[in-house]
């Protein structure tokens, strides 16, 4: 190993997964790269620990574990790895994903290495319904990004303690105040796409749930920067409440009554955001051609 190396911990939450984490560790395992890396799996409440799992790979992973005394979401877990790690950067791995192949993780290090970079991504494969997609700009995830801890700190980022929609707040916040982003366009990570979980397959009440964490992360993301009228915040904010208007027509279409609360939601946040005029967010939509 070289000497001066930045060290980059990988944080995995993770929620009774202990399937699906052997292959997210394994894909970790054959990483071929020449720099520390610490990987902290953060255990959400789930039935068991990760005991087994984690010493199947002590010879070939630094990794430990974190425990949460209860499940608390995925905006809570991650924030809990983020507090017990201190690498210089940080990637999230989500437990029933994987790295793409052995350079995925020196192909982001790479971009980062000579420590002018805050924020590095590459290309990220969507796996759902036996289909494969990839998609080389995708801002509302964290998947596939690498990010400077100094970043984070520095600004003072945080996750959301919404139990969905926390990964578009905190890698908006990331974005928006990296000075210098850079990315490859070679696949670094894939997701699947896991109806099982808790945000996949869910019921329309459960989905309006969703919706009000995302438009609740609208207003967090917006609320947290120093800089609310940068054009590329305006645009993410005329973007996000587009979609949550769109959203909630669909679902009044045949839930009329319980998609009040999505109303209710999306009032509270123009409130909050009085800051943003009628004529303010009208320019910004004309120039999105909404």
């Amino acid at each position: 190993m070289e000497k001066n190396k930045f060290t980059v911990d990988v944080i995995i939450a993770a929620y009774n997964s202990h399937e699906s984490i052997i292959k997210a560790l394994a894909s970790l395992s054959i990483q071929k790269i020449n720099f520390p890396l610490n990987i902290i799996v953060v255990d959400d409440g789930s039935k068991c620990d990760y005991k087994n799992e984690i010493d199947f790979f002590k010879s070939t992973l630094n990794v430990k574990e974190v425990k949460l005394s209860k499940n608390s979401g995925a905006g809570v877990a991650k924030q809990f790895g983020l507090d017990n790690s201190n690498g210089d950067f940080v990637l999230f791995l989500d437990s029933d994903d994987v790295l793409f192949d052995s350079h995925s993780l020196q192909g982001l290090y790479n971009l980062v290495s000579d420590g002018d970079c805050d924020y590095a991504y590459g290309a990220v494969i969507f796996e759902e319904d036996g289909f494969r997609n990839i998609l080389r700009g995708h801002d509302g995830c964290l998947h596939g990004k690498l990010y400077s801890r100094n970043l984070i700190q520095n600004n003072s980022i945080k996750f959301n303690t919404t139990r969905t929609s926390e990964d578009n707040s905190f890698n908006h916040l990331c974005l928006f105040n990296a000075k210098n982003i850079r990315n490859t366009q070679d696949v670094v990570y894939i997701y699947k796409d896991n109806k099982n979980t808790l945000t996949k397959g869910i019921s329309v009440s459960k989905e309006i749930d969703n919706l009000i964490d995302y438009i609740d992360n609208i207003f967090y993301t917006v609320d947290n920067l120093d800089d609310k009228t940068n054009i590329d915040v305006l645009k993410y904010y005329v973007f996000c409440v587009n979609y949550a208007e769109r959203q909630y027509r669909k679902i009044a279409e045949t839930n009329p009554e319980e998609a009040n609360r999505i109303i209710d939601k999306l009032k509270e946040l123009k409130d909050k955001t009085f800051y943003y005029s009628d004529s303010l967010l009208n320019e910004v939509k004309s120039m999105m051609q909404f």
